[in-house]
């Protein structure tokens, strides 16, 4: 069975998770570490693909 290896946009948004004890959508967009302009949306899909694969969940207030 072959292992979905993350993206590296992926790899970048869970090192800032793993750093912290949870972050917003807007708090890992504001502290991606390549410095490329992306929309506020593409994180949240990334964050909403990485919840599919089991690897995040969301935290409701």
């Amino acid at each position: 069975m072959k292992t979905a290896h993350p993206s590296n946009l992926e790899f970048q948004v869970l090192s800032i998770l793993w750093a912290s004890t949870g972050s917003t959508v807007h708090e890992v967009w504001n502290q991606l570490p390549d410095g490329k302009p992306r929309a506020y949306t593409t994180v949240l899909a990334v964050l909403q693909k990485l919840e599919q694969k089991g690897h995040v969940r969301k935290k409701y207030q």
